[in-house]
């Protein structure tokens, strides 16, 4: 840990304090991107936060102020105890018409994959795509783990409902460290987020998604 400078993100002014110094491998996209650093929960837990991918945006609100965002469906409370992290409740969908199951989400703004452990992949009734291979899971160090390739029948998140994606089923380290390993849990990260945008409030404790996804690369109905 070391005492960084401080940031601006836009009007913003985020003040000099304590920033984790990681390796750079933490910082390469899954496409070989590079990043300068990762900003986390701890700074989005300030403000309420409109994370709009789809129009290539993310605006900050004083905690509690952002009030309805035009396009955005109605809330969904976080769970309690969750480390700081944003995590809720879904419903999932397997291959198999009226095979549903509720699911505990954890929103990873940084995960490239859409995630789904074991439990719920049994839940779902989720079949492999393709053979197993490792999984490298980044954060602030890399774990290893096997992992399979699926598809999931669909996905609604309070408003919005999600047809068919692709999943990959493993067992990350977090899901165990969280308690949720015996639980259907599922990662969401910037597939999802590339097709819907999301509110997130700290200080309400919940997160509210847009009412109509869109394809990735199209722009969502969120007001500008």
């Amino acid at each position: 840990m070391v005492r960084g400078p401080p940031i601006h993100l836009g009007s913003v002014h985020i003040g000099r304090g304590l920033r984790a110094v990681v390796d750079d491998g933490v910082l390469t996209g899954p496409r070989g991107q590079r990043y300068d650093g990762l900003l986390g929960t701890a700074l989005l837990a300030r403000y309420d936060a409109l994370i709009d991918v789809p129009n290539g945006r993310i605006r900050l609100y004083r905690p509690g102020r952002a009030g309805p965002v035009p396009g955005t469906g109605a809330p969904i409370p976080l769970v309690e105890g969750a480390g700081g992290l944003i995590v809720f409740r879904a419903v999932a969908d397997g291959p198999t018409v009226g095979q549903r199951a509720e699911v505990i989400v954890i929103l990873d703004t940084g995960a490239p994959y859409t995630i789904v452990n074991g439990t719920a992949a049994e839940a779902l009734g989720l079949a492999s795509t393709e053979p197993e291979f490792v999984l490298a899971s980044r954060g602030a160090g890399e774990a290893r783990v096997p992992a399979t390739q699926a598809v999931l029948g669909g996905l609604t998140l309070g408003e919005a409902e999600f047809g068919p994606m692709d999943a990959v089923v493993a067992d990350l380290p977090a899901f165990r460290y969280l308690g949720l390993a015996d639980r259907p849990v599922i990662m969401l990260g910037t597939p999802t987020l590339q097709q819907c945008a999301a509110l997130v409030s700290r200080a309400r404790e919940e997160v509210s998604f847009c009412r109509i996804p869109v394809p990735a690369g199209g722009q969502s109905q969120t007001a500008p």
